[in-house]
């Protein structure tokens, strides 16, 4: 088993994206891809604290297994 991180700072990018072109293009499909990034795995990657960050993941050869702690 090994610890694996997920990919925090990519989801944050995808989301300001998403945003933005929403913003721009009045397109109702990048506000839906926000609100999905948003609710599906960006709030899940809030610390204690407050922030945001990434989630460490015990993980064995086929799939995670569990979160594990904030970093």
């Amino acid at each position: 088993m090994t610890f694996a991180r997920d990919e925090g700072c990519a989801i944050a990018d995808w989301l300001r994206l998403n945003l933005a072109l929403g913003r721009v293009t009045g397109n109702a499909r990048y506000w839906a891809m926000a609100e999905r990034t948003l609710h599906n795995h960006f709030l899940q990657n809030q610390t204690p604290k407050g922030g945001f960050g990434h989630r460490n993941m015990l993980c064995d050869k086929d799939a995670r297994l569990r979160f594990w702690e904030f970093i």
